[in-house]
């Protein structure tokens, strides 16, 4: 019988589920050799002790030596049998529970420690080692993802990160840098020239913070994706970032939902989105815009040709941000999605329903149009959902015009009901 290639088999061993790839692991050295680097691209998962421990006889001397005032014990095993780490190509380490387990039941962590500093220090501290580890030994590492580390644990890794030439996607959610941890991510981005996509939600970043980024962005090209929600960037870090885009040429996408910009930051996005010519997504919902910085947005899109989404979301920004949108969409051929939602605290708010729906009797481009909990009126968004379902089929305009008219009749102005979003 003709033994199958590796290739043959790797490519079988890839559909399996990693469950069903344990066992292949005791068949021969042959499928061991390949199930291992499958089994070991992807760590999605640090809930094993025993993966903590295998993953610890891995430390270097200056790895280890940050563990050494937790009086913990370190595993001292045999080396693993395969060099683990060279397989690995992404990994989620978004919780702590595996490192829990392993100095419960291994590490000897000292009883009158445990309760006061195990959730906040050491554990930490062993997934910062750990992450050091990887970013050192990693050589094929294209995606990592980091929860809950604190500043001075992310110091330790930021000289693994800015030597790592593989890194394609960088992602730290939830964790407390501050400013000094975004001036720090910055001078990462800065000499960075492999990065892809930068991910740094929710990190209390600050003003300075931001700024800081924003220089960086200045003089980066290869950045494509940037996600900097919920960091108290503030007016001045809005302008600051608002200011990059005017010279950036590579970011595509920009998330910094939840910001504080208020109407400075806002008008300074506007005007960003008159010169830049390669962003296509930009997600500014829940900043405290105001109309005026919306009215500025939507002129915004006379000129640009590039955006195709954009979300201004809880904004403050009433009927006269709404009316100017609906304007915008009568000249912008680009847009395909907006975001409008949460922008109204009055009821029946029919003129923005009618402006919306003349603008896409003329806008055949727009296929996506949020308009939840504005107050307006089922009927109104029925028609407008659609007008958006007709552009989405390639309808002619006079077919939307005339199913407009003829829709539009039936309206009866007593009916209301707040809960009809167009798709979200």
């Amino acid at each position: 019988m003709i033994a199958l290639p590796n290739e043959s088999l790797f490519a079988i061993f890839n559909y399996l589920k990693n469950e069903d790839l344990f066992s292949c692991l005791l068949v021969n050295r042959k499928w061991c050799r390949i199930v291992v680097p499958i089994l070991w691209s992807k760590l999605d998962t640090f809930k094993s002790r025993k993966l903590i421990r295998i993953c610890l006889l891995s430390l270097n001397a200056e790895e280890t030596k940050q563990l050494l005032p937790f009086k913990i014990m370190l595993p001292n095993g045999p080396k693993p049998l395969f060099e683990y780490s060279s397989f690995i190509k992404t990994i989620y380490f978004d919780t702590d529970s595996g490192i829990i387990d392993w100095l419960d039941r291994e590490g000897n962590y000292p009883h009158y420690l445990k309760e006061e500093k195990r959730s906040i220090n050491v554990v930490h501290t062993i997934a910062s080692s750990l992450i050091a580890m990887f970013l050192r030994k990693s050589v094929n590492l294209r995606d990592l993802r980091v929860c809950e580390i604190n500043y001075n644990q992310m110091i330790n890794l930021a000289e693994n990160l800015s030597k790592n030439t593989a890194l394609k996607f960088l992602g730290f959610a939830n964790n407390k840098f501050g400013h000094e941890g975004g001036k720090e991510l910055a001078e990462i981005l800065g000499n960075n020239s492999t990065l892809t996509y930068l991910y740094i939600g929710n990190n209390q970043l600050g003003t300075e913070g931001g700024i800081a980024l924003a220089e960086a962005l200045c003089k980066n090209t290869t950045l494509t994706h940037l996600n900097l929600w919920n960091n108290q960037l503030g007016p001045e870090g809005g302008k600051a970032l608002a200011n990059a885009l005017r010279k950036n040429t590579t970011l595509t996408y920009l998330n910094i939902g939840n910001n504080q910009l208020g109407l400075e930051g806002g008008i300074a996005m506007a005007e960003a989105l008159h010169r830049n010519t390669t962003l296509t997504h930009l997600l500014l919902y829940n900043n405290k815009l105001c109309p005026t910085a919306g009215e500025k947005l939507a002129k915004a899109l006379h000129k640009n040709t590039t955006l195709t989404y954009l979300n201004v979301g809880s904004n403050q920004l009433s009927y006269v941000g709404g009316k100017a949108f609906a304007d915008a969409l009568r000249i912008n051929i680009a847009l395909t999605s907006l975001d409008f939602r949460d922008n109204f605290n009055y009821m029946f708010q029919d003129d923005l329903g009618h402006a919306f729906i003349e603008s896409l009797c003329e806008n055949s481009t727009l296929t996506d149009l949020c308009l939840y909990n504005n107050n307006l009126r089922d009927t109104l968004l029925t028609v407008i959902d659609d007008m958006l379902t007709n552009n989405r089929k390639c309808i002619n305009e006079y077919c939307k015009k005339t199913t407009y008219k003829s829709q539009l009749s039936n309206i009866s102005s007593n009916y209301y009901s707040p809960i009809i979003p167009s798709k979200i």
